[in-house]
């Protein structure tokens, strides 16, 4: 599929660096959304957030690559997912486009800290009723 494509050993420690924080940024959303939602409405969840979700989040293509559809790559901008994508494939294959690696890691540890604000704070909103 992709020619001349070799993962340098220099963006294996980034790419670990991203997943773990992929994997946090993960959590935190889950314990926002799922604390956001009653517990009976639940399986709602499953087909009206995590579909869209897995399907904005830049992981079957380059972000880059929806330049001809800009509304799409608008909406896949707002998934904080699509950054730690880009950033797994910007330290491990840099000859395809990708966004800069800085932008992946503030974005991603922005969006972790506010979401792990909103969880923590609608947890405490449900333990204490």
């Amino acid at each position: 599929m992709l020619e001349d494509v070799s993962w340098p050993v220099s963006g294996l420690a980034p790419a670990f660096g991203m997943t773990v924080l992929g994997a946090v940024l993960g959590g935190a959303m889950g314990l926002a959304i799922g604390t956001a939602v009653p517990a009976r409405r639940i399986n709602v969840l499953f087909s009206v957030v995590f579909a869209p979700l897995i399907f904005t989040g830049s992981v079957q293509f380059p972000f880059l690559g929806l330049a001809d559809l800009r509304w799409f790559q608008v909406v896949c901008a707002l998934n904080p997912l699509t950054y730690v994508s880009e950033g797994i494939r910007a330290s491990l294959v840099p000859g395809v486009p990708h966004l800069p690696l800085w932008l992946c890691v503030l974005v991603a540890v922005g969006s972790t800290t506010v979401l792990c604000l909103l969880g923590i704070r609608g947890f405490l909103r449900r333990a204490l009723d």
